[in-house]
């Protein structure tokens, strides 16, 4: 879930520079005169709905990754360390151990 989200955000900035690419391409080669709202929608409200859309996406994307780090540090403070399975076990892990470029 957090990397699609994260896909949708890098989508939406993308088209958010395509947009005001092709926005600007077409006042220019049309020569339509622009009122003010028309620029006002065009080139400041049309981005700031993107950019907040992008924004929406990003509260999203953290307030998934803090509940599922919550769960995970439920779940590891129920859970006690294992005891090694055997006591040559434990021995022989601590035994070899690596000295300079030799076990």
């Amino acid at each position: 879930m957090n990397k699609l989200i994260s896909y949708a955000r890098y989508f939406l900035v993308l088209l958010l520079i395509i947009y005001v690419i092709l926005a600007w391409m077409y006042f220019k080669d049309h020569a339509v005169q622009l009122t003010l709202f028309g620029l006002l929608l065009w080139f400041v409200i049309v981005p700031i709905l993107l950019l907040a859309l992008m924004l929406a996406l990003r509260w999203r994307q953290k307030k998934v990754a803090s509940s599922a780090a919550d769960v995970s540090d439920i779940s590891s403070e129920k859970k006690s360390p294992k005891p090694p399975d055997s006591y040559n076990l434990f021995i022989y892990s601590s035994i070899c151990l690596p000295e300079g470029d030799n076990w």
